[in-house]
């Protein structure tokens, strides 16, 4: 019997330390809301301790910077292997097909919920206010419109980055067709100095777009390139041990260094693969099992945590202690976060990960095979 909770490749081709990487990016991101909420609502915390805590809770921004870049790698590696080593040709009928049903049935049951959850038990206004922006969030054009967060659900705003970068990625992967050197050359540039010398025209767009962000998953892009060109010739290294433990270091504690994020981004998902024990923890069962359902938790953890903490008191510490509270709110926030990961993941998420998933004739084989 497979084990329920590992995803689906249509592919068979699987990586097991990229759901290690989407694991530490959906920690992070887990990490910055509940310290966000804590914050705002429960207690603000003194100097010391504030930066103590957020020193460790504020990279969510880098977390999702990762998720970006490992987008790319993942759409990424099939280019690659057609452009340059005459590979299998890419369907784009298939491809297109592949990214609607594997993401869009999850989302529009989330983004559903959230709007009936906010009709009857919620704030943010009445059915016809909330209609529209419930559509403008259906068709992925809430930030371009509203030009904010989505309301039904903040984190929102990166999938509609996200779903820029599928529709555009047959493009952009043209690049590919360059040659070697130049391609990376290109890439190079652009990840290293895109945010700091484009910046004005970037700003020209007052909303969140793939214009903004553009530089992290051409770094994924050239991490696949470099990938499959090394992944059989580079023997593993504990040189790429310590870039690594260097570069997520640097990662996770927002260290202002001359590096930028973009790069690190870059060299995370490239070096990982030669690198020894680095690859092995990140390799790791558990590890793997919850980046894999990375998407699952991103939808619904944000709105768990404020429907969660709603029934604890706030503005006042359980035990009149700043770590045991931290502590309790926490495990009665993972404990039904896991619970609804789990049962969403698998029978919403898991079941559309496999090719056609819609044409299976058995609940058995579509939901636990």
């Amino acid at each position: 019997m497979p084990n329920l909770l590992e995803r689906v490749t249509s592919s068979g081709k699987y990586i097991p330390f990229i759901d290690g990487l989407r694991f530490f990016s959906i920690f992070s991101v887990l990490c910055y809301h509940f310290s966000q909420y804590y914050q705002e609502r429960v207690f603000p915390l003194n100097e010391e301790l504030h930066r103590t805590v957020m020193n460790f809770t504020s990279h969510g921004f880098n977390g999702v910077m990762l998720f970006f870049g490992i987008s790319g790698f993942v759409l990424g590696t099939p280019f690659v292997s057609q452009y340059v080593y005459n590979g299998k040709k890419v369907n784009i009928k298939n491809y297109f097909l592949r990214r609607i049903t594997r993401l869009e049935p999850p989302y529009i049951i989330v983004l559903t919920f959230l709007f009936l959850l906010s009709l009857f038990v919620g704030s943010k206004g009445g059915f016809f206010e909330l209609l529209p922006k419930y559509l403008a969030s259906f068709f992925y054009s809430y930030n371009w419109i509203y030009k904010n967060q989505p309301i039904l659900n903040d984190v929102f705003w990166s999938l509609e980055i996200e779903i820029q970068f599928y529709l555009l990625a047959p493009v952009l992967a043209l690049v590919f067709k360059l040659k070697k050197t130049i391609r990376r050359i290109l890439l190079l540039i652009i990840i290293l100095f895109y945010s700091e010398y484009f910046k004005e025209i970037i700003d020209i767009f007052s909303f969140s777009s793939l214009i903004r962000f553009v530089e992290y998953f051409l770094a994924g892009f050239l991490a696949a390139d470099l990938y499959y060109e090394y992944k059989d010739k580079l023997k593993p290294s504990i040189i790429f041990d310590v870039i690594c433990l260097y570069l997520f270091f640097s990662f996770w504690t927002s260290l202002e260094d001359f590096i930028p994020l973009s790069f690190k981004v870059f060299g995370l998902i490239a070096a990982t693969n030669f690198s020894v024990y680095w690859k092995k923890l990140l390799s790791l069962k558990w590890l793997t099992i919850i980046g894999g359902m990375c998407y699952t938790i991103y939808m619904i953890h944000q709105r768990l945590l404020y429907l969660v903490m709603g029934f604890l008191k706030e503005q006042s510490l359980y035990f009149d202690n700043v770590w045991l509270d931290l502590a309790l709110r926490i495990t009665i926030y993972l404990i039904p976060l896991v619970i609804a990961s789990i049962v969403f993941f698998v029978f919403v998420e898991r079941p559309t990960m496999k090719k056609d998933w819609w044409k299976y004739r058995s609940f058995k084989k579509l939901f636990f095979e």
